[in-house]
């Protein structure tokens, strides 16, 4: 009997119900919600106020989104328990002014922002992080597309409850459609030297990504990624003059993939070479420690009811449910390691996919269902080849 629970004026929180409702359950109500679920309807801006009494069943959705003028959550006599989980990434669209450009309501200082245009002319991938900008006075970026980080004026700012474009360039053209994936802030970046080269870092241990940077020395090294949670799942890393790669423990030591292409992952020993809860170890390769270059990282670890990275192997069939993701995603990357595809990303709401791999606009039809424990796709998204085994990366 938990007495009441009450929940006012949130933004963009999430409850979850962990038990179902009893017979004798009482009163369940919300109040002045906007376009939230409850028992499967879609309230409107104008529902006021609802109530069920006496349900004796469990909610069919899961999760309660919030908004910030929510007003109050009360629920009384109830024997369920509810737990407030912090938001944690956020999907926006917006439209390039080609100038100061403003994005808000993402609910929280992003630490990592993925932005890609989707309309009418090819434009690369960029991936921006207050983590990079203290390296000196300009904007670092990194572009899975592009040759090495761009790095040309303070391009971007972040707030609050988004970010800010400083002018036209990368990301920001006028008139054009964009969207963008907020990743939420870890602490500021501080100083990690548990590796032989020192890094820094800052690491959200909510969702599972520490974003890092280092000097390469062009020698065999160690580089702390900053996760503390364990050893990362999957890493990228970009260098001042080269494709961004990708390694980690889903791969398998010697392995690498490139951001920029659909290869396969291939044997490179030169590159990501060991991987520890502390640290990752790196070869020669430009990849991963190009002499005198900053090279810029993400680490990717598994954090239960946020974030999942893991791989399923291919059932060239009609349909691939994958489950045990632990919740419902809203975006998801799919890429094939054992054969070629696409770094396909498939976002919630939009009938439509992107690739990482091409600065290409969006691809009419997702190919997608998402499900309360994952997601299943369809043989047209292209990932999902007999026996052969991909990687993906989920986040709610």
């Amino acid at each position: 009997a938990a007495g009441s629970y009450a929940l006012a004026g949130q933004a963009a929180a999430t409850l979850y119900q962990r038990n179902p409702l009893a017979a004798d359950a009482g009163a369940f109500a919300l109040e002045g919600q906007d376009a939230q679920w409850l028992y499967g309807k879609t309230l409107l801006g104008s529902a006021g106020s609802f109530t069920l009494t006496g349900e004796a069943v469990g909610l069919s959705q899961p999760e309660r989104l919030l908004s910030a003028s929510a007003g109050s959550f009360d629920i009384a006599g109830q024997v369920v328990n509810l737990t407030y989980i912090s938001p944690q990434f956020k999907i926006l669209t917006y439209t390039g002014n080609g100038s100061s450009n403003a994005v808000t309501g993402v609910g929280f200082t992003p630490g990592l922002v993925w932005s890609k245009r989707l309309t009418t002319t090819s434009e690369n991938h960029y991936l921006w992080s207050p983590t990079w900008t203290p390296i000196g006075a300009n904007t670092y970026i990194m572009s899975p597309v592009g040759t090495g980080v761009t790095s040309s004026g303070t391009l971007m700012t972040f707030q609050s409850d988004g970010f800010t474009y400083a002018n036209g360039a990368y990301g920001n053209t006028s008139s054009a459609s964009y969207i963008s994936y907020s990743f939420k802030a870890g602490p500021s970046a501080s100083s990690n030297t548990n590796g032989s080269i020192t890094s820094s870092t800052s690491y959200n241990s909510s969702l599972g990504i520490s974003v890092f940077y280092y000097t390469g020395t062009g020698a065999a090294a160690t580089v702390g990624h900053g996760v503390t949670d364990g050893t990362p799942d999957l890493l990228w890393t970009q260098s001042g003059s080269f494709y961004l790669g990708a390694g980690g423990p889903l791969l398998g030591v010697n392995k690498l993939m490139y951001g920029f292409s659909n290869a396969a992952s291939a044997t490179d020993s030169s590159t990501f070479t060991g991987f520890s809860a502390t640290t990752i170890s790196i070869g020669t390769s430009l990849v991963t420690n190009e002499l005198a270059k900053t090279m810029m990282g993400v680490a990717f670890k598994s954090i239960a009811g946020n974030s999942r990275f893991s791989t399923f192997t291919g059932n060239g069939s009609a349909t691939q449910a994958i489950t045990g993701v632990g919740f419902q995603p809203s975006f998801v990357v799919v890429k094939g390691i054992s054969t070629a595809s696409n770094w396909v990303m498939f976002t919630e709401g939009r009938d439509a996919r992107l690739a990482m791999n091409t600065a290409g606009i969006e691809t009419a039809t997702d190919y997608i269902t998402f499900n309360s424990d994952g997601f299943t796709l369809e043989s047209g998204a292209g990932v999902n080849t007999s026996s052969a085994t991909y990687l993906y990366m989920a986040f709610r």
